[in-house]
């Protein structure tokens, strides 16, 4: 385990103010959830996505309803492709401003290429987005990809937000 060279004190509640240096670097932004365990005497945090951990079962999840609905699909975090249907894109890192674009869209249809997310040569496509969100909080997105956008992709997005 690397060391920082940071030392910061306990408050009386128990509370310790992570470095902004160390937030910056694992993008740990206001509100985001923290993963605290022990391991043999070192406490660690690690930050937590709910999508992250549910990923395997995501992966079959939208490989199961794609042979029922045969479209391109991308569910994304914050930060990167999660799973997808195009495999040379999961793993990829989401630049800033694509959010701000997508936020734009959402529960629209819109061309793919106003998003700057390269998906083949083809940038013809439709794409149709729905935030990924519990209790109010923005967990990531999901994005269909088509030459059409229809009702059973709007369909396929509600499913994967139950």
């Amino acid at each position: 385990m690397k060391e920082t060279g940071i030392v910061r004190r306990m408050d009386e509640l128990g509370r310790i103010v992570i470095p902004k240096e160390i937030r910056k670097r694992m993008s740990i932004d206001n509100g985001d959830l923290v993963d605290i365990f022990v391991e043999d005497k070192q406490i660690i945090l690690t930050k937590f996505h709910p999508l992250t951990e549910l990923n395997t079962s995501l992966n079959i999840f939208v490989n199961t309803v794609k042979d029922i609905y045969p479209f391109n699909y991308i569910v994304l975090d914050k930060e990167a492709v999660i799973c997808s249907s195009v495999s040379e894109l999961v793993g990829k890192k989401i630049s800033k401003e694509f959010y701000k674009k997508a936020s734009d869209c959402l529960g629209r249809e819109c061309p793919l290429s106003t998003l700057n997310l390269e998906v083949g040569a083809n940038l013809s496509f439709d794409v149709y987005i729905l935030p990924i969100e519990k209790y109010s909080d923005l967990f990531g997105y999901v994005i269909v990809i088509d030459n059409m956008i229809s009702q059973k992709h709007k369909e396929f997005c509600y499913l994967l937000n139950k």
